[in-house]
């Protein structure tokens, strides 16, 4: 896809967004919190203090929540700075922020009363807000959330979920469909911008792999060995075949066929143990390789990916870190989650 003049100019601009992302020292100083106030306090040093500065640190949904916004919000800057050029590719992102936000509040109902809920309408962007408004105001269930969720176009999560949540656990079927709604984004997102395959691909191929391996620890893959066929499409780097022989195998062999594609030092005998190790290869690896990119000039698409995806990193990182301070989690245990 060829450039237009007016992308020639956005690179400093986004540069600038740059500069408000989490460093290694930020990471450090908030591993190091002895408990999550500690951690408020720290956060104080950081640019998203000022999300979060209203928000009790130990409501993780609207901690969560909050933080998403922001970086939806975000997006409209993108929007602005960036012209039909970057139109799909923002669109994207909003979608992907959107995906997330709904999980979370799709999360949320199923464990507190709508008085609760109503205490986080004001931190959602209006689109999400209108349609929680609604589900508090008629009926707050999961069917009339997923209603609004198809209302709003993501026929996608929405017909997932129905379909896992017949047979699986609601938890298990919101983060199985998000993986798959996530995929999906991805791919259209390299449809039209295969230059940031490099910064696309290795998150794509983790999906499927994560996908893949909560099939085999949960012993469900003959439930939904439909959509394992389905998932093959999405390929990205890593051979079809080893997918589907993956999607057949037993716990023992996903570990071995894993060892093709990643580094041996990250396969255990526990795949739950393996999965937090390439999670984490794979974040740092991508975290690098954006970070390599905010260099670039002039403009590419990597560019506006990687601020986007750092953006999201950070808040990925934030919230582990705030999970692991509230439920006492070793410091060392944290630290194999963040992506820096």
């Amino acid at each position: 896809m060829s450039l237009s003049s007016d992308l020639l100019y956005i690179t400093p601009k986004l540069r600038v967004i740059y500069s408000t992302c989490l460093n290694e020292k930020n990471i450090q100083d908030l591993l190091q919190a002895n408990s999550i106030d500690d951690y408020m306090y720290i956060l104080k040093e950081t640019s998203y203090y000022q999300y979060l500065k209203n928000i009790d640190p130990k409501d993780l949904l609207s901690l969560e929540l909050a933080l998403d916004s922001h970086l939806y919000n975000l997006t409209k800057i993108f929007q602005k700075i960036g012209g039909s050029d970057v139109y799909m590719l923002i669109s994207s992102m909003r979608k992907i922020m959107l995906i997330k936000m709904f999980a979370s509040i799709i999360r949320g109902v199923l464990e507190r009363h709508s008085e609760n809920m109503r205490k986080i309408l004001n931190l959602l962007p209006e689109e999400t807000r209108e349609f929680l408004e609604k589900t508090l105001s008629e009926e707050m269930s999961i069917s009339r959330i997923m209603t609004e969720i198809e209302r709003s176009g993501f026929y996608v999560f929405s017909r997932y979920y129905k379909e896992f949540s017949k047979t699986l656990s609601s938890e298990i079927s919101i983060n199985l469909s998000l993986d798959l709604s996530l995929l999906e984004e991805f791919s259209e997102i390299l449809t039209s911008y295969p230059e940031i395959i490099e910064l696309i691909c290795p998150e794509a191929d983790l999906y499927i792999i994560n996908f893949l391996s909560k099939t085999i620890m949960l012993n469900i893959q003959d439930k939904l060995s439909t959509y394992i066929k389905d998932l093959l499409r999405y390929s990205c780097k890593i051979d079809p075949s080893t997918l589907e022989e993956m999607s057949s195998s037993d716990e023992t062999r996903f570990l071995t066929l894993l060892r093709r594609i990643y580094p041996s030092t990250l396969i255990s005998q526990d795949l739950t143990e393996t999965m937090i190790n390439i999670r984490g290869f794979v974040r740092k690896n991508v975290r690098k390789k954006s970070v390599s990119y905010m260099y670039s000039y002039p403009f590419n698409y990597g560019i506006l990916w990687s601020v986007f995806t750092l953006k999201r990193f950070d808040i990925e990182d934030l919230v582990s870190i705030a999970s692991g301070k509230i439920g006492l989690i070793s410091t060392d245990m944290i630290r194999r989650f963040v992506s820096i």
